[in-house]
């Protein structure tokens, strides 16, 4: 059973490696979302009260694209949690470079 679905995928890979790269590029996109939705989420409780998760996947998918969309979470760096800050910054930088992906 393993094997077969180990040699389907290597098939998959060898007929078509970009669609197979750009397929890995936007699960790990997807990922990184939900991962950092779910951090964000749990820090800004403690700071902000209580805030919906979908509303941090928003926060978050808005960073991703844009990173003057942090002043949403983090509107004053001193009454803000500093791990919120760096959490925040790094998925600004992470998500920045994943989501734009290097498939030609």
């Amino acid at each position: 059973m393993i094997k077969k679905l180990r040699e389907k995928i290597s098939l998959a890979v060898i007929k078509n490696p970009r669609g197979m790269i750009l397929a890995t590029i936007i699960v790990i996109n997807i990922v990184i979302l939900i991962l950092s939705s779910f951090v964000i989420f749990m820090f800004m409780r403690e700071t902000f009260g209580n805030v919906g998760y979908w509303k941090t996947v928003y926060y978050t998918l808005g960073m991703i694209l844009d990173a003057g969309f942090m002043e949403n979470v983090v509107s004053d760096v001193g009454s803000t949690s500093i791990i919120l800050v760096i959490i925040c910054l790094l998925v600004i930088i992470i998500g920045s470079i994943t989501f734009t992906g290097a498939v030609n």
